[in-house]
């Protein structure tokens, strides 16, 4: 299994996944959820901006 750790949604390098249509008051980039099964395959973080 990939394993990872919990972490406050503001530090640095933080990953949050929500809903697209959740309403946020804040501005956050949006990627391709292929991100995570490809990282979980390759048992490392890809690299994300390839996932916009």
């Amino acid at each position: 299994a990939y394993g990872g750790m919990v972490s406050e949604a503001d530090a640095p390098e933080a990953i949050l996944l929500s809903d697209a249509s959740f309403p946020s008051s804040a501005s956050y980039e949006c990627y391709d959820t292929t991100f995570l099964a490809d990282s979980i395959a390759a048992q490392q973080l890809q690299h994300l901006k390839k996932y916009r």
